[in-house]
């Protein structure tokens, strides 16, 4: 008996989607006499049984294996090819998991498909924050009465059962549709829809004062619906594509409300009160073109404009009653971004060795959001002066050029040139320019040697740096203390100079043996920065190796270096009028990782064997001028797996599975070996040491 005839529910839904289209939209696809028969229905289930030693949030952190004991899961696939070009496949994956994904799709070949799809990610970041704070339902926080006001981080622990717990993780649920329909030779509609829910607990920062601040557990759900549809031609010469996306977002909370756990000080307000993210909605056209002139040359266009709104209402001012405010000056925002994007390429091959490309783009953000003078309130102390608000904006103008050509005895040479140029609006630089040379050279000595020498140039030229006070007088004039350091710049914003070099590797000294190394430099030179980051510095060296003991066994390791380091200088005040007090940051950043791997095919056709071997180590230094240096941060990870498969007989085989892990790290901002930050009140996290073992059994079975 046919494995058709024990699956009618897949039957019934195959000549369901048949029935979407009428067989004479397009021509059945070509039979190929020398292709395997692959008509029929094909796939595999599988199901097995798991266990895991300890807690670990970290762990499973993208997976959900986060919590001791026995789990189940299970896994399957299924595929039908149809004499006449129809087809119906699907997928399970991890469905007893918090990372589950089912996907099915089906249709006819050259004439229409439609494609469904569910799909969990979750994200478990922390399971040991405590907080003295409580969730009393619609985004609202409060403090128990036994909490005593004013403490600090340091003196938390003695609140005993006081402190409730609270994990910070999210679960984000994308469940979408999509299809495409071929009416005629060279055209093609497709659309798409696509819902994602995302919820949760997120930490937040919040404050009461200048000095008294607070880490809150805040609950959330998001919505977000993304929705598309597009027309596209493609002919021997000219292909073209018309397409319209839009994106609606939506927030089941507009406000954060939560006691103050410092309300026992003078002039601190009971409660605080801020603004979570709003509602809102994007929506785009875009066209994409394509002409290809002659063998030698093709040209691509590209254009799109998009509009931005979001029009939530705002909060009030404050809501401590004891202060007496203006009205707000408008209901909301009522903000509106229209985007421009324009796209020309032009790309040649005008001999078989020179290569030519160039490309322009254009981007505009054309921030039209209305403008009102605000008469607000800071941290619901006081008045905090008349503000307006700016509505940024920019222009971006970017030109690549690029040549490439092959020489004599294998050798490719290629040149670059990148300006990018950016003119901003109500920022303190209005412009900047990055231009890059850059060029490549990659040499191939003999089939079994190849090296690739990379290098770049690029030089960033600001415009002259304006404070904000002279952008708007109305900024600050009734607190001229609280203006910005003149010399203060930021980095993105600041004339720069950048060198990168690089080199690659590649030794094949035998089929058996293949080795490769790369090393990339870049250094940061902020020449004209007196405040802020002066220079920057990164070095990455990699090293892999593959060798073939044999047809049926395979050793594979690897090694990666990774630096970072930087050096920046900055000015803080306590008070307004107060002069500057000047400081100095130098930071170091390593992370090393090396790696080995192991395939056997031990009994071939029969037992198939895998072992790997990671082991990562992260180090990190924070050095301060006229303070002791901060303790070292460092993580280390060892992780190793062991993996089988089994054939118990051509359609049954049992698969097996070990894994090993052990994390420990060393963070004063959790561990509390260093009480910087006394009138912060944290969540109290503690380091995320652990080691895991999970042990995974599973059968699987094919059927065809």
């Amino acid at each position: 008996m046919s494995a058709c005839a024990h699956s009618p529910k897949g039957v019934l839904l195959f000549a369901t989607l048949m029935q979407l289209a009428p067989a004479g939209a397009g021509a059945a696809p070509p039979t190929c006499k020398y292709c395997p028969d692959e008509s029929g229905w094909s796939g595999s289930v599988e199901g097995g049984i798991g266990d895991q030693s300890d807690d670990a949030f970290r762990f499973g952190r993208y997976t959900g294996y986060t919590d001791e004991g026995t789990l189940l899961n299970a896994d399957g696939e299924f595929r039908f090819r149809g004499e006449e070009g129809g087809f119906l496949e699907g997928r399970a994956q991890e469905l007893s998991l918090d990372s589950r994904r089912v996907w099915l799709e089906g249709g006819r070949q050259g004439t229409y498909e439609i494609g469904l799809e569910y799909h969990r990610i979750p994200n478990f970041r922390d399971e040991s924050a405590r907080t003295p704070f409580r969730d009393m339902g619609g985004g609202e926080l409060t403090l128990p009465a036994q909490w005593v006001p004013g403490q600090t981080t340091a003196a938390m622990p003695t609140l005993g059962a006081h402190l409730s717990g609270t994990a910070l993780k999210s679960e984000r649920d994308r469940t979408g549709a999509r299809f495409t329909f071929v009416p005629k030779e060279k055209w093609e509609v497709s659309g798409y829809i696509r819902r994602e829910q995302k919820r949760g607990v997120k930490d937040v920062g919040a404050t009461f004062g200048f000095t008294q601040a607070a880490i809150l557990p805040v609950p959330f759900e998001y919505q977000t619906n993304d929705f598309g549809l597009a027309l596209g031609f493609s002919g021997e010469r000219f292909q073209s594509r018309l397409a319209y996306a839009g994106s609606h977002f939506r927030n089941d909370r507009n406000a954060l409300l939560w006691r103050n756990p410092y309300e026992d000080l003078a002039a601190n307000a009971a409660q605080g009160q801020m603004a979570e993210a709003p509602d809102n909605q994007f929506h785009q056209i875009s066209a994409l073109l394509g002409y290809q002139l002659g063998d030698k040359t093709r040209i691509s266009a590209r254009l799109a404009v998009g509009r931005m709104t979001q029009d939530e209402t705002f909060l009030p001012y404050t809501i401590n009653p004891a202060l007496a405010t203006t009205p707000l000056p408008a209901t909301n925002l009522n903000g509106e971004v229209n985007t421009t994007l324009a796209a020309l390429g032009i790309h040649s091959r005008p001999t078989p060795r020179l290569r030519l490309d160039a490309n322009y783009t254009y981007s505009d953000r054309d921030n039209d959001s209305s403008v009102n003078v605000y008469d607000y309130v800071v941290t619901d102390l006081g008045g905090g002066g008349v503000r307006r608000n700016r509505p940024y904006g920019f222009e971006q103008r970017m030109l690549q050029l690029k040549a490439g050509y092959r020489l004599a005895g294998g050798t490719d040479l290629a040149l670059g040139f990148d300006d990018d140029r950016m003119d901003r609006t109500l920022v303190q630089v209005e412009e900047t320019r990055d231009r890059t040379l850059w060029t490549k050279l990659k040499l191939r000595a003999s089939d079994k040697v190849e090296t690739t020498l990379r290098y770049a140039y690029s030089e960033r030229d600001a415009s002259a740096f304006v404070p904000l006070a002279d952008i708007d007088p109305l900024l600050d004039n009734a607190n001229p203390g609280f203006h910005d350091n003149p010399l203060m710049r930021a980095h993105h914003l600041a004339d720069r100079t950048r060198r990168k070099a690089g080199v690659e590797l590649a030794f094949t000294p035998t089929e058996a043996l293949s080795l490769s190394v790369e090393a990339d430099h870049v250094e940061d030179d902020y020449r004209e920065m007196v405040l802020g980051l002066q220079e920057a510095s990164g070095l990455i060296y990699s090293a892999s190796l593959s060798y073939a003991f044999s047809d049926t066994l395979v050793a594979s390791a690897f090694y990666t270096y990774d630096r970072l380091r930087s050096e920046q200088q900055g000015s803080e005040r306590s008070l307004p009028g107060d002069s500057d007090a000047f400081w100095v940051a130098s930071d170091r950043y390593l992370t090393e990782t090396v790696g080995l791997g192991l395939v056997w095919e031990a009994m071939p056709g029969k037992l198939d064997l895998g072992a790997d071997l990671t082991y990562a180590e992260f180090n990190g230094t924070i050095d301060l001028t006229a303070a002791p240096p901060l303790p070292e941060l460092s993580s280390t990870l060892t992780a190793a797996a062991l993996h089988g498969t089994y054939r118990l007989t051509d359609n049954l085989s049992v698969r097996a599975g070990y894994r090993y892990e052990e994390y420990e790290e060393q963070d004063w901002t959790r561990d509390g070996t260093v009480d910087t930050l006394p009138t912060v009140l944290s969540l109290g996290t503690a380091p995320q040491d652990y080691t895991v073992h999970l042990v995974l059994l599973s059968l699987r079975y094919h059927f065809r």
